[in-house]
């Protein structure tokens, strides 16, 4: 794949994450009850979507933070996403051409009794997001390989670990803002 600028590349995710931290604090501004509606009855509800991303980030963060310390001291100038990261990226990235993804049971949220501390979570992981984001700076995004939520046997570029994980974020919590009746500006892109 085309290789981009490492650091263009962290900015865009760095702005992607604050506005999903936006969206965040639109959901908290809402009552359980407007939190807890479903869109229909098969869909997450808001806290739902949140928690699902809670769960699937918790894999993530601790992976990410382990292997930035072990190898973040020598940063490569650009990133070349590999076509198993353009895969994973696009399946997650919110879009015109976003689709229904079947959920693993273990990451599936659905159901149990939530509140607003899965948002609270989320900002709490959200930091960590961008004291990670701050620290790839320092580190090669192609070189240093991170094993996937879903199988151990596939090993992505932190690279496109990042975008994944931003990206994710920002399909879920679009997800949550129309469940809840939040409106969601489109206009802006990562």
């Amino acid at each position: 794949m085309k290789a981009r600028s490492a650091t263009e590349l962290l900015d865009r995710l760095e702005q992607r994450l604050r506005q999903n931290i936006t969206l965040a604090y639109a959901l908290r501004e809402l009552s359980d009850t407007a939190l807890r509606k479903r869109p229909a009855p098969e869909a997450w509800c808001a806290l739902e979507a949140v928690e699902h991303v809670n769960i699937w980030n918790a894999d993530y963060l601790d992976r990410l933070a382990v292997a930035l310390d072990r190898h973040g001291t020598s940063p490569a100038p650009t990133f070349a996403s590999s076509r198993i990261g353009n895969f994973f990226v696009g399946s997650v990235k919110p879009g015109p051409k976003t689709r229904k993804i079947p959920t693993l049971k273990r990451l599936n949220p659905v159901h149990r009794d939530l509140d607003h501390a899965v948002l609270d979570n989320w900002l709490r992981q959200a930091e960590l997001q961008e004291r990670i984001l701050r620290k790839a700076r320092t580190a090669d995004l192609n070189r240093i390989r991170i094993k996937t939520a879903l199988t151990s046997l596939i090993k992505m570029r932190l690279g496109d670990v990042l975008r994944m994980m931003v990206y994710h974020d920002w399909r879920h919590l679009e997800q949550a803002c129309r469940a809840a009746g939040v409106r969601v500006d489109r206009r802006v892109e990562a």
